[in-house]
């Protein structure tokens, strides 16, 4: 045999560094969650930085930014912000989740976070769908959430002040604030967070407890209070949930960014084209119809099943 492959190089056994490695995913999920605790916390320090240099180099500082940013504030004070939040959130999201993968799977490191894969389209509308369905609902969760959920007077001073730079982020008054909003405020967060969230911590809190739903809730918890917006943090802890099973079913992650996309977009692209109209309603202030809201429950429902029963019949 061994003469038969020395005339035969093409019998000759593969290299070893040439030989398929099928992905390990054996690392213990405490261990990965610990490692991304850690890279989460360099992270904010390392965004945090990057920020305040960015704030240096315009002639400001964070602090200062911050405290005189409002609807009001000129082009370039706005357009600042947009880059210094956009900085921040890379380091704080994007990096970690992917340092992580990298650093435990190498060359594996797509497969780990779910996004190797191209998204069946299927999925990606449904997902859309999805997600828009539910706009009914998340309004009247935080209606209820503002109305009903007594908050303590120094959350609702750091919801002011968040309130104001969201809505300085949400001031466009060209294309060009437009799709610089759309970049910052729906790209950025829909691959950074989905990466974080639903393609490293929700995997291995399922994995740990073995508890799917379980794993997707506590993931949409701490997607929800990690933003400080607690006056939106029932309609943020149902959109966390919404994603999460929309990952858990299509056991990809294309479906959630697409979809996380689209909610943080249409948000964006209304604000642009009917600002003073949304202004003039004041819709975070009004009870939606119950019956639209009804609605909105049952299309999601309807939807969720047909991903769900997809997923069984592709297993």
């Amino acid at each position: 045999m061994d003469e038969l492959q020395a005339d035969n190089p093409d019998l000759l056994p593969e290299p070893e560094e040439n030989k398929f490695e099928p992905p390990r995913y054996d690392w213990p999920p405490p261990y990965i969650l610990i490692l991304l605790l850690t890279a989460i916390l360099v992270g904010s320090v390392l965004g945090a930085l990057l920020a305040e240099m960015i704030c240096r180099l315009n002639g400001t500082t964070v602090e200062m930014l911050i405290n005189s940013l409002n609807i009001d504030s000129p082009l370039a004070d706005r357009n600042l912000s947009r880059w210094v939040n956009g900085a921040a959130h890379i380091a704080t999201f994007t990096l970690p989740a992917l340092a992580v993968a990298i650093a435990l799977y190498r060359r594996r490191w797509a497969p780990f976070l779910a996004i190797d894969k191209s998204p069946d389209f299927r999925y990606l509308l449904a997902g859309v769908l999805l997600i828009v369905s539910a706009f009914p609902l998340v309004q009247w969760l935080y209606w209820v959430n503002k109305t009903y959920i007594p908050m303590p007077e120094a959350w609702r001073q750091l919801e002011s002040s968040t309130q104001d730079m969201v809505e300085a982020l949400l001031v466009m008054n060209s294309p060009g604030e437009f799709w610089l909003s759309i970049f910052i405020v729906a790209v950025l967060p829909a691959i950074g967070e989905e990466l974080l969230f639903r393609g490293v911590l929700q995997p291995q809190l399922e994995r740990w407890f073995r508890q799917p739903h379980l794993a997707i809730a506590i993931t949409a918890l701490v997607f929800s209070i990690i933003h400080f917006q607690f006056e939106g943090f029932l309609p943020r802890f149902a959109l966390g949930v919404v994603l999460g099973y929309l990952a858990w079913w299509s056991r990809s992650l294309w479906p959630a960014i697409v979809a996380h996309f689209a909610f943080n977009g249409v948000q964006v692209l209304a604000t642009f084209l009917f600002a003073e109209e949304i202004d003039k309603a004041k819709l975070e202030e009004q009870s939606p119809n119950l019956v639209i809201v009804l609605t909105s429950i049952v299309v999601m429902v309807a939807i969720g099943q047909y991903l769900k029963k997809t997923n069984l019949q592709r297993q």
